[in-house]
């Protein structure tokens, strides 16, 4: 597109035409300063252009200007003018040759720019960058982007790296901020019923190509409520609390392997989640610490409960069978049971110790069947002191 109203001089000599601009003007974008020189116009051949612009102006209109076919990167920007709104001030510098037919592999630049008011639209998956101020570095090679924004309205230290060719990573975004537990499901495609308040994030978000890559954060979990109910857990906002996340990207969600660390005063944790769609379906943990809990093994979802393998020093089972009953609380021997309710829990054991409010039992194996605080079944053994047990 041609720029218009074009105020400043031309210098001639024998090999070279320079053209200083003090003003002009392309669309809605100011044009501020700029030197042109065409140079080696003495030779047959090997004619050169050098352009250093400056200008201000919308960054929609400038973003427009770069998905032009004629400049040819609009398969090299991540983010469509249509997404994007704010102001930058921008240095741009070319060279390339004055030949008839130009590929855009024939062109050097660099740029840098200044930009204020910035919003983008799904900067990522699910995630808006709204009221940013950034500056960015630009050549043919990577992009860097860095300052300050907001995420989910909360304020956020960025920065965002482009590749253009080969290398580690096509893109990669490192974001520090503190969102509310509600919109963190939201971006993830996931829900996150136990986890309630602010959780503070240190995130490197590594892509591969369009909508998958990795996932890494660092977890400030002080001012996060955290409730466990399988466990019997809870943590309430105010304790010092943190954690790591790491998840693969698959179309720019969560993948089904989500790894979770999480260290607490009362608990510590190292576990793989595995999702289908919204949902927990698998939980595997491979240290598990908390009151009397010394564990590691799983916990599969099943059409009417869980499935749960334990093993380990030792399993806290008191919380499970609600048996510290008083005597005056006992039901009459005629009175009916009451009804069964709430999940089933399989459970398949090994452990050194099986605890309850009434004492223990040692070297436990075997399977139990519990829902609702009551043992359906049971087939277990172990040792009450030094007497072997099986029933």
């Amino acid at each position: 597109p041609p720029v218009t109203g074009v105020a400043g001089t031309i210098a001639l000599s024998d090999s070279a035409i320079r053209f200083d601009v003090k003003s002009g003007g392309l669309g809605d974008i100011a044009v501020t300063n700029a030197a042109i020189t065409l140079s080696n116009l003495d030779q047959p051949t090997n004619h050169r252009a050098s352009i250093d612009v400056t200008a201000n102006g919308p960054l929609t209109s400038k973003l427009k200007l770069l998905e032009h076919p004629n400049v040819g990167l609009q398969r090299e920007l991540a983010i469509k003018h249509d997404r994007v709104s704010g102001q930058a001030a921008t240095r741009v510098l070319l060279e390339l040759p004055l030949v008839d037919t130009l590929t855009v592999t024939q062109i050097e630049y660099a740029a840098s720019a200044t930009a204020t008011g910035l919003s983008i639209k799904d900067v990522a998956a699910n995630v808006d960058l709204t009221d940013a101020s950034l500056t960015m570095q630009l050549n043919g090679r990577e992009m860097d982007i860095r300052g300050k924004g907001r995420i989910a309205g909360q304020p956020a230290d960025l920065v965002w790296r482009e590749n253009f060719g080969r290398a580690a990573f096509r893109r990669r975004f490192e974001v520090k901020t503190a969102i509310d537990a509600a919109e963190l499901a939201r971006m993830a495609g996931t829900a996150l019923p136990q986890i309630k308040g602010p959780v503070g994030i240190q995130a490197i978000m590594n892509e591969a190509t369009a909508g998958t890559g990795t996932v890494n954060a660092v977890l400030d979990l002080k001012n996060t409520a955290i409730e466990v109910p399988e466990l019997g857990w809870r943590k309430e906002a105010g304790r010092d609390a943190g954690g790591r996340v790491a998840f693969a990207l698959r179309n720019g969600k969560a993948g089904e392997r989500i790894e979770i660390d999480l260290a607490a005063s009362d608990l510590q944790t190292q576990a793989v989640i595995q999702m289908s769609g919204e949902n927990i379906q698998r939980t595997e943990f491979n240290r598990l610490v908390f009151g009397r809990n010394n564990l590691r093994g799983s916990v599969v979802r099943t059409g009417d409960g869980y499935a749960v393998t334990l093993a380990g020093p030792s399993f806290d089972l008191a919380p499970y069978l609600g048996d510290d009953v008083s005597p005056s609380a006992e039901p009459a021997p005629d009175a009916p049971a009451k009804p069964l309710s709430g999940p089933v829990y399989d459970v398949t054991l090994d452990l050194q110790q099986v605890l309850t409010k009434r004492g223990r039992l040692d070297g436990a194996s075997g399977r139990l069947r519990v829902q609702g605080g009551r043992v359906l079944s049971a087939d277990v053994s172990g040792r009450v002191g030094q007497q072997t047990m099986v029933r």
